[in-house]
């Protein structure tokens, strides 16, 4: 399946049905990594979305330079348009980085797993800036 964000066709698989689970390619993989998990998690009673980040699979890169941001601002729009308003979110590599950056109040690097984003029509920057008393760069 497709979706479009900011004139950029963007690439991802919906499987089953139930609370949703986001999982995260790593650097320099695509969705096609998840492979295994798509062929279980469905089953096991859960939603299973798995984006190919800008540049990577068959999403397309766009122009200029692409931040962590970038690809969780990209998430979150997915999450709106699949109308998806709790996940539990996880990534490899650099799919940790992204995941991570979506959460407001978590650090890059923290654990994989989370069970929130931020609110639908927020941006990354906005919901982390909201979440802690000191501004981000």
């Amino acid at each position: 399946m497709k979706y479009e964000r900011e004139g950029l066709s963007l690439a991802y698989d919906d499987l089953g049905d139930g609370p949703a689970v986001i999982l995260i390619h790593g650097f320099p993989l695509n969705r096609q990594m998840w492979l295994p998990q798509k062929k279980t998690i469905p089953g096991a009673g859960f939603r299973l979305i798995t984006p190919d980040l800008r540049g990577f699979g068959e999403s397309e890169p766009g122009t200029g330079a692409c931040s962590m941001d970038t690809f969780a601002d990209d998430l979150i729009a997915l999450m709106d348009r699949l109308e998806i308003k709790r996940a539990v979110v996880g990534g490899m590599s650099m799919g940790d980085m992204c995941s991570s950056t979506c959460l407001p109040g978590i650090q890059t690097g923290s654990s994989p797993l989370a069970s929130s984003l931020p609110a639908a029509g927020q941006t990354t920057r906005q919901a982390r800036q909201s979440a802690r008393p000191w501004p981000m760069m």
